[in-house]
């Protein structure tokens, strides 16, 4: 045999691919998108239903699973026209926005109730 190495039948040379003709553009987003649409009209149909069940067999993982659907922050969108900060200057907009985040912590705190004894103030 000379020193040229043959090449398998089913291998393809460097940056040739096996479709030729590929995925077409935008393929992936399209099912993507449809999957959206499909999974979205099945839960309009049996999601309230399963809810109910979810809720009326595991009372916990019922409250675990709303409890994950809560955002984690706060997110306020100052540039919505419909918003009443639409009509802010941006320095009042996050003047609004500390005052929130303010009053949110305010709410959130503790309160530790007891009494002082004397003497141990």
């Amino acid at each position: 045999m000379s020193g040229i190495a043959k090449r398998e039948p089913h291998r393809w040379l460097p940056g040739q691919s096996g479709n030729p003709a590929g995925r077409p553009v935008g393929s992936r987003q399209k099912l993507a998108e449809q999957y959206l649409r499909d999974l979205y009209e099945f839960w309009q149909e049996i999601g309230p239903a399963a809810l109910r069940q979810m809720q009326a067999e595991d009372n916990s993982k019922f409250c675990q699973m709303v409890a994950g659907t809560i955002p984690r922050d706060l997110v306020l969108n100052l540039e919505d026209n419909a918003s009443p900060f639409a009509s802010l200057s941006p320095e009042d907009k996050r003047k609004a926005a500390e005052m929130i985040y303010r009053q949110l912590e305010i709410e959130q705190a503790k309160t530790i109730e007891g009494t002082v004894e004397p003497g141990k103030e």
